[in-house]
């Protein structure tokens, strides 16, 4: 009987550890996008600023 807890602790030990494994990627994409965006936003904010400001400065 102790061997059959045993096997279900470490069954759900192993569940809960691919879990946070797959947690673990989906915020390590969500972070890489993230930064991904925030590299592309800046530059593109700055010259659609820059943009504007030629326009409304002729």
């Amino acid at each position: 009987m102790s061997i059959l807890i045993a096997l279900l602790v470490i069954w759900i030990l192993w569940k809960l550890f691919k879990f946070s494994l797959w947690l673990l990627g989906v915020i390590l994409v969500i972070t890489l996008a993230a930064a991904f965006f925030k590299l592309l936003l800046v530059p593109a904010i700055l010259l659609l600023g820059l943009a504007c400001f030629g326009l409304f400065n002729h």
